[in-house]
């Protein structure tokens, strides 16, 4: 039920640490409650249901996906539409808002930036992310229409969590000068690995898009 789910999350994400090294960014723990974490994953598309982009890259948008049982379109529908946009976005919006302040006056000045935070609506877009052995992601910011993007890994029993997402910080970094993903290490910036969040199963790392920090993967 929405109510306990919804109870669920906001004591899941109170008792996360928002730490500001190399970015704003938190790891919460024990993200969805047991049962509705194996249901999902009980209702995960099988990998021919992934677009697939490369040998090594393939993606599952519940929202507009043809193909797959239809179990798991409508699972992971409602994970992404009622669960993600309806229950948790707004509990992290609210963590982040100090960041996201500062972010937003950055980019758009101090009244614009109070004016798009204070928006009721924060638009979401959500995907499944099928990786396989090869995947290599440079440190990189998500398109700049991010300001935070959230990762949940969805392991099972006996899988290595050792392929997470790497944090980076990056010297001499600036705002990206085009929307698109940015790579600050191709225009001249420095980046150093500050950590790295193993995929612990039922867990989830967000963090703020923003420059001075940056993401990787392999």
């Amino acid at each position: 039920a929405l109510p306990a789910l919804a109870l669920h999350l906001r004591k899941a994400v109170a008792a996360a640490t928002l730490v500001t090294d190399p970015g704003p960014h938190m790891v919460i723990a024990d993200l969805l409650p047991v049962e509705t974490y194996a249901g999902l994953l009980d209702a995960m598309p099988p990998p021919d249901a992934f677009e697939v982009a490369d040998r090594v890259k393939a993606n599952f948008d519940p929202l507009r996906a043809t193909t797959g049982p239809e179990r798991s379109r409508e699972v992971w529908s409602a994970f992404h539409n009622d669960l993600v946009d309806g229950l948790l976005k707004p509990l992290l919006l609210e963590s982040f808002r100090p960041f996201l302040v500062m972010s937003y006056r950055a980019l758009f000045g101090a009244e614009l930036g109070d004016e798009a935070l204070a928006f009721r609506h924060h638009a979401l877009s959500g995907r499944l992310m099928l990786r396989r052995p090869g995947y290599k992601l440079k440190p990189h910011r998500d398109m700049k229409i991010a300001a935070l993007t959230g990762l949940i890994y969805f392991a099972r029993p006996g899988d290595s969590q050792e392929y997470g997402t790497e944090l980076y910080r990056i010297e001499d970094d600036r705002q990206a000068p085009f929307m698109k993903t940015y790579y600050p290490e191709a225009h001249g910036a420095r980046a150093e690995l500050v950590r790295t969040v193993p995929s612990v199963a039922n867990s989830a790392l967000i963090f703020m898009n923003v420059p001075g920090m940056a993401h990787g993967a392999a």
